[in-house]
């Protein structure tokens, strides 16, 4: 079972109040535990950044955006930051507060996507009385954009599903070949955070939990996470849809975005997710992904076939699917999938009677997965049957 998460809370500090004893800008408490590794990764990835030019123009400090940024550096770090206005003598803006909860264990954000900590209830806002604060609880409560609530919303949006499948697409290549950063533009950081979580629930949480953020950036060529969230006031070019040579920009105050070839996993799942239960959705995901590590390959088709017929009771909608399915289960693990034995063999046959052409891959595939080798005719065969 997770421990759960570690806390570590920043500020500028009088003297006394903080871990270095002195004033200034400082980690101001942490839980039991936090050692420097957790600190360093927090203050140089995850502290509340603020806008210069607002603080020359002395903007009201309830204009400041809060943010809320993820990392994964040998420990996840996920933090909320807000503005506040004064450093703590007085003398001058720029003090800040930010709440970071670390972990090693990825158990630890149970089904919860990072995205989705956004507004969490649990955030803190002001210092500790000591140098000593509480830790977080395993699987923390999510903020407004749980699974049916984010489905909503994307629904309610202009071109939704072609926004899902472009956002998904993109955080399907992150770190891949012809991978590239997101670029979000946006006055509002709950609609990035919505975007985010809809994107990200559609990824295996594994690789979820590796998408870094900051939302909001105010230097983005220094910022080294996966996906930044702008602010139109400081986003100069890197609001233009033309800049996706270097970001896939998505701009969400002139409604533009970069054109971005959809990924078969994101054709597949973003439109289930729209017209399906979300919680099995999501769970289909998860199905496919552990599929895929158990046979130690990459994620393809027939694994995601495979998860839907599981999790949701859909048939094989077409030759392709079952042709996929038919070879998916020629060579799946039979003890991994033995209690959906029924489920599948009959989806795959399914499949076969829509119009798979050639041998009968199907009934081969079948053959094999009841026996546990590979069938007599190989499952890409093309004799007549």
């Amino acid at each position: 079972m997770s421990t759960g998460f570690s806390s570590l809370y920043y500020t500028d500090c009088l003297p006394g109040q903080g871990l270095r004893g002195g004033g200034g800008f400082q980690f101001q408490a942490v839980s039991a535990g936090v050692g420097h590794d957790e600190m360093a990764l927090v203050q140089r990835s995850s502290l509340y950044e603020a806008p210069s030019a607002w603080m020359r123009e002395r903007r009201p400090v309830e204009e400041y955006p809060p943010s809320l940024t993820h990392v994964a550096d040998g420990v996840f770090a996920t933090a909320r930051g807000i503005y506040l206005g004064a450093e703590a003598s007085g003398a001058r803006e720029g003090n800040q507060f930010t709440h970071a909860v670390t972990t090693a264990d990825p158990d630890a954000y149970g089904e919860v996507r990072p995205a989705q900590l956004w507004d969490a209830p649990w955030w803190v806002e002001t210092p500790a009385p000591t140098t000593q604060c509480e830790p977080v609880p395993a699987a923390p409560e999510h903020g407004p954009w749980g699974r049916d609530a984010v489905r909503e919303w994307v629904l309610g949006k202009p071109d939704g599903q072609e926004w899902l499948t472009a956002l998904l697409s993109a955080l399907d290549r992150v770190g891949g070949p012809g991978g590239k950063r997101i670029v979000f533009v946006a006055e509002d950081a709950a609609d990035v955070l919505g975007w985010l979580t809809a994107g990200t629930l559609l990824l295996p949480q594994n690789r979820a939990l590796r998408i870094s953020f900051r939302v909001f950036a105010t230097s983005p060529q220094y910022s080294r996470h996966d996906v930044i969230a702008l602010h139109p006031d400081w986003a100069g070019s890197y609001a233009e849809v033309r800049r996706d040579d270097e970001f896939v920009v998505l701009n969400l105050v002139s409604g533009e975005r970069s054109e971005v070839a959809p990924t078969e996993a994101a054709a597949h799942w973003v439109p289930r997710f729209l017209r399906h239960d979300p919680y099995d959705v999501v769970d289909a995901v998860e199905w496919a992904d552990g599929s895929a590590r158990t046979r130690g390959e990459p994620e393809d088709v027939g694994d995601r076939v495979a998860g839907c017929v599981v999790t949701l009771g859909e048939e094989a909608d077409g030759p392709a699917a079952g042709a996929a399915l038919a070879t998916w289960l020629a060579a799946a693990p039979v003890e991994s999938v033995e209690d959906y034995r029924t489920e599948l063999v009959a989806a795959a046959l399914a499949g076969e009677r829509r119009g798979v052409a050639g041998c009968s891959t199907a009934r081969c595939g079948v053959t094999a997965f009841r026996s546990a080798s590979r069938p007599p005719c190989g499952t890409s065969c093309s004799s007549p049957r």
